[in-house]
């Protein structure tokens, strides 16, 4: 008796076997993204609040999530970039789960077709965003890192997934995949993952006014219990210092121009002088944390001499971080600087001599981190909300009426 090719009743069982581990592997690539989606959900939403994450999260200056978590590209239209990455890992996990195509084992692969697209997709934007991390952030967030593995991954899961059937190149699983358009499934998981990014975002939200609140209470509340620092020690005369002399309230800050929370605490702070005015006086301390930040600092601490401190402490700022020399000069001609006059006294001792007496004024006082910053004496630490910043420099103001 001849034997003859398997039965298609024989071969589609056969053949939705073999895609089984690649949905089972896509399924769960996705719910790892979701997981790691939700930690940076986290992160953005301690960043607001103006507290540095730990952990994984926090290893080192170079190996953290905050650099990320407060950078321009954190967030896409005011939404941040892990709530969408959350609704797509969230759509990917009901598909691979649910197989919309059917059981025929031809339109089976049909979601892996949309899952391969979406995935090489954001594997692209993964380079991206790493190669954004490296040239101008300066750090690695490890938690970032992962989701660029699970974009990989996805890529490498759908086409096991798919190497059931025929072998496809891109434009005919699109094609393909195109054909789930005409079936409910597709459009419900879009509707699916844009109700979870718009019930994220009010849940957020929420979350984030009360970590605001939480934060703010415990700082106050370190305030009151820490002494208030001498005058000595928070006023140089190489300073940054803008606001009149007389003002009821003096803000010192020790920051440094490598810092993404001391970058959120000047626009606070800018945008609470443009209340209060007359009322605040604002002295910007010195206090690089790694060898690489030290160039900027002396580059602001020359930049006083030429009375373009401030003009160069925004530029700075906006492009964090501002770590070696040839950055510091080109910015610095930007604000107007005369360069050559800058590089001279950046060389010249006595500017290393004003760096380390900053450094030395805030390890006095027992700064450990940056932002520090002294309001009337009192000592507040980190990134703080415009509101609450306001708050603290009005209720200095009342206190210091005669």
């Amino acid at each position: 008796m001849a034997v003859g090719l398997p039965s298609p009743a024989h071969a589609a069982p056969d053949m939705r076997q073999r895609q089984l581990p690649g949905r089972v592997l896509t399924l769960l690539a996705s719910l790892v993204g979701v997981a790691a989606s939700v930690h940076l959900l986290g992160v953005h939403l301690a960043f607001t609040a103006g507290e540095a994450m730990g952990g994984l999260c926090g290893i080192s200056d170079t190996i953290n999530c905050d650099a990320a978590a407060g950078s321009r590209f954190a967030t896409f239209l005011g939404i941040p970039i892990a709530l969408l990455g959350m609704g797509f890992y969230v759509g990917a996990a009901i598909l691979s789960a649910f197989n919309p195509g059917g059981e025929h084992p031809r339109r089976a692969v049909r979601p892996a077709g949309v899952l391969q697209t979406l995935f090489v997709l954001s594997t692209l934007y993964s380079v991206y965003l790493f190669a954004v991390s490296i040239a101008i952030l300066g750090s690695f967030c490890p938690f970032c890192g992962l989701l660029y593995g699970v974009n990989i991954a996805g890529v490498v899961t759908t086409w096991m997934w798919l190497g059931a059937g025929p072998t496809r190149i891109l434009p005919a699983q699109i094609r393909e995949a195109a054909s789930l358009v005409r079936t409910p499934a597709l459009p419900t998981v879009v509707v699916l993952g844009v109700l979870t990014v718009g019930a994220g975002t009010l849940v957020l939200d929420g979350l984030r006014e009360a970590r605001i609140a939480e934060a703010e209470a415990m700082r106050a509340t370190l305030a009151q219990d820490t002494p208030r620092a001498d005058d000595t020690l928070l006023l140089a005369p190489h300073a940054g210092v803008k606001g009149p002399e007389d003002a009821p309230v003096t803000l010192v800050e020790f920051s440094n121009f490598g810092c993404p929370f001391c970058g959120r605490l000047a626009e606070s702070i800018d945008a609470v002088a443009d209340v209060v005015g007359d009322r605040l006086r604002v002295v910007y301390r010195h206090y690089p944390i790694r060898p690489d930040q030290r160039v900027a600092a002396l580059a602001g601490i020359c930049a006083v001499e030429q009375d373009l401190f401030w003009p160069l402490h925004d530029l700075f700022f906006e492009h964090l971080p501002v770590s070696d020399r040839d950055a510091v000069m080109r910015l610095a001609g930007q604000a107007g600087l005369d360069t050559a006059a800058l590089a001279v006294c950046m060389d010249d001792p006595r500017a290393t001599r004003a760096l380390e007496a900053d450094l030395d004024a805030g390890r006095a006082l027992g700064v450990q981190g940056t932002p520090t910053f002294y309001v009337n004496g009192r000592q507040y630490v980190g990134a703080m909300p415009p509101a609450e910043l306001r708050r603290i420099i009005e209720a200095a103001a009342r206190d210091a009426a005669p």
